[in-house]
């Protein structure tokens, strides 16, 4: 899948990843739902969002203070299935799915073999271990399983209108507060130093036509003020992300 990933790029996006709140702006912005929230009411739903998910994962914990994720998962009533079918989308994998009838988590292991295969080839496995990438999965579908449970869908805290014409408004819930939810469910449940959506900014590193997740922060930083992030890194990957999109 895609092209080599330079290691000093992959080590940046750790370093980012210890900022949970920056990394949940990023996610707003890269989605078009979540770029519709007002700047004054971003802070408090990542806040809030963060804050779940953290919360159901001591929960749980509590719940099971002794138990690995997939025999939690087995407690729970929710079945694990290793695939070997590929699961792609564009140019990005998917490694994981969350089905709630039967409730079940489907891991794909050609996609996971990927990720850690990049990073054994590139000697960051002190970063985020091969037999690391599993768990952290099952534990981010398994936030799914608990919404589901409780009832309690984060996407459907807050609505953003998303077409109006007159007097009539079109709304929607912000399924990304869901997904920030469930990265912090994640990183309490594993204990992580770095929020995990970081994982997800690899994959837009690997996928040959994505925009450098460095390239979106940057722009994202751009906005605040703030300037480049290590240019003497990525200036020239940048350049090439900014002719992609303008062809």
């Amino acid at each position: 899948m895609g092209k080599e990933v330079p290691r000093e790029q992959i080590i940046d996006l750790f370093e980012k990843a210890r900022n949970a709140q920056a990394m949940c702006e990023l996610m707003l912005d890269m989605d078009s739902t979540g770029k519709r929230i007002p700047s004054q009411d971003r802070p408090g739903l990542i806040s809030m969002a963060l804050a779940t998910g953290k919360g159901w994962a001591t929960e749980l914990r509590n719940q099971y203070p002794a138990g690995d994720i997939e025999s939690v998962a087995q407690e729970m009533g929710v079945k694990v299935e290793i695939s070997d079918q590929p699961n792609q989308v564009g140019t990005m994998l998917i490694r994981a799915e969350y089905y709630a009838q039967p409730p079940r988590v489907i891991v794909f292991r050609q996609s996971v073999k990927v990720l850690q295969d990049l990073m054994e080839r590139v000697g960051l496995t002190d970063l985020l271990a091969p037999e690391l990438i599993i768990p952290i999965h099952v534990v981010h579908e398994i936030f799914h399983h608990v919404e589901n449970l409780k009832k309690d869908s984060l996407a459907k805290r807050y609505f953003v209108t998303t077409f109006r014409l007159g007097p009539l408004r079109l709304k929607s819930g912000v399924r990304v507060l869901t997904e920030m939810g469930a990265y912090a469910f994640a990183q309490r449940w594993l204990n992580l130093d770095w929020y995990p959506f970081v994982i997800d900014q690899i994959d837009r590193l690997m996928a040959e036509d994505a925009i450098s997740p460095v390239e979106k922060w940057n722009e994202l930083m751009r906005k605040r003020g703030l300037g480049r992030i290590l240019p003497r890194f990525f200036s020239d990957k940048d350049q090439a992300g900014k002719e992609r999109r303008d062809r």
